[in-house]
């Protein structure tokens, strides 16, 4: 059907108003960059090792926003960020996408908290014969003038992981008010992009990370009990036990730390966020996890009938060439 020049002219104004409507997306053209929202812990997996060799391997760009995963998914909700993939560590936090969330996720890795501190700082030799054992960890965090920081609950699965954390640890040792008291006051919360700063810098004489982040980070290490650090399937009935209730009404149940990542419905380019999925469960993006401290994984979350038929088939071959 011929449009005359007239109609045209009177198209203009709806074509620019669709445009504008749809945040003006790009289209699945094949070759433009993957635009990821990551959680933070991942953020030196992503930028110095998943995100060069996805741009070697597929010819594709990288483009990386490190959240706490709460807060990038309502970000993504509510279009503050656009995103092509959206990796977080929790797939609870899928269902706050919203209109976003496309039914399914794809789980790629898994973790475990431990305490992070700086080789050389003032409590470190505490913290060290504690990491041998030689010590109870959570008395040297009670102990007068040390620092102690955790991440936002409300923005930071590692927040609220956090706080089931200091429940388990009452349980495990006995000691009741144990949780309240590690827990302690506002002053000690801050943003997960900010925490591995502050310890690295002395501001904190430690934090709570999950252990490949530390590692990630150059922090020294302090492995926890499996009972207490959420990263042992053992245990996964444990964890079950936790449950956090977010600000905004979410209910946030306990289980082993799980990476997980999706290509949200609003996805300005879906080829590209199914092609860096892809790329994350391949034996080369393993090699990279796993180079960092991350275990691998290769499950599936949610509907998979909804999922990429190559995504499925990628987690059925256990991660892919």
């Amino acid at each position: 059907m011929r449009i005359s020049r007239a109609g045209r002219v009177a198209m203009l104004p709806l074509t620019l108003a669709a445009v504008l409507a749809a945040g003006c997306r790009r289209v699945d053209r094949g070759d433009g960059p993957a635009d990821v929202v990551y959680a933070a812990s991942l953020t030196a997996a992503m930028e110095d090792g998943i995100g060069p060799a996805f741009r070697e391997a597929n010819g594709r760009g990288f483009r990386g926003v490190a959240r706490g995963s709460t807060a990038g998914a309502h970000q993504i909700r509510d279009g503050v960020v656009t995103a092509d993939a959206y990796l977080t560590a929790d797939p609870g936090t899928l269902e706050t996408l919203g209109a976003a969330d496309p039914g399914w996720g794809v789980a790629f890795a898994t973790g475990e908290l431990a305490l992070g501190y700086r080789a050389g700082g003032r409590f470190a030799p505490a913290l060290d014969s504690a990491a041998r054992g030689l010590l109870p960890w959570w008395k040297v965090l009670l102990r007068p003038g040390f620092r102690f920081g955790r991440t936002d609950p409300a923005l930071d699965p590692k927040g609220y992981r956090t706080l089931w954390l200091f429940r388990l640890a009452a349980r495990h040792y006995g000691v009741p008010g144990l949780a309240d008291s590690l827990r302690g006051g506002e002053d000690g919360v801050f943003p997960e992009e900010q925490l591995a700063a502050r310890v690295e810098t002395g501001q904190l004489d430690a934090g709570v990370f999950y252990r490949s982040e530390a590692i990630a980070q150059g922090l020294s290490v302090l492995r926890l009990p499996p009972e207490v650090d959420l990263g042992d399937p053992a245990y996964d009935s444990l964890y079950r036990t936790m449950s956090y209730r977010a600000p905004d009404g979410t209910v946030f149940r306990g289980r082993t730390i799980l990476y997980v990542g999706t290509v949200p419905a609003n996805a300005p380019d879906s080829a590209a966020g199914r092609q860096f999925l892809e790329f994350v469960l391949s034996k080369r993006g393993r090699s990279e996890l796993r180079s960092r401290g991350y275990e691998p994984a290769a499950a599936t979350v949610g509907d998979t009938a909804r999922m990429p038929p190559s995504l499925r088939a990628a987690v059925g071959d256990g991660g892919g060439p």
